[in-house]
């Protein structure tokens, strides 16, 4: 829990935003949301994390699915 803990405030303190959608794919719409945020904050990534099968990037926003998410961070690949 502790590690699951910190790993959270190291999102948080690394200003990369990540939204989890349950859905299999993520359209334009729900993406508003992280949009607005990087207008109103500097932010180093932004992520999505769903259901969808394959990774992509819509306009600088990561699209990911959960499983890949969840390697990347703790692999150190998004945050460290």
């Amino acid at each position: 829990m502790l590690g699951q803990l910190s790993l959270l405030w190291r999102v948080i303190l690394t200003n990369c935003p990540i939204e989890v959608k349950a859905s299999a794919r993520v359209h334009d719409g729900d993406l508003r949301a992280l949009r607005a945020l990087a207008e109103e904050h500097r932010v180093r990534h932004r992520i999505v994390a769903c259901l969808e099968r394959e990774p992509r990037a819509v306009g600088g926003i990561q699209v990911l699915p959960w499983r890949m998410l969840l390697e990347r961070l703790y692999a150190g690949e998004i945050v460290r």
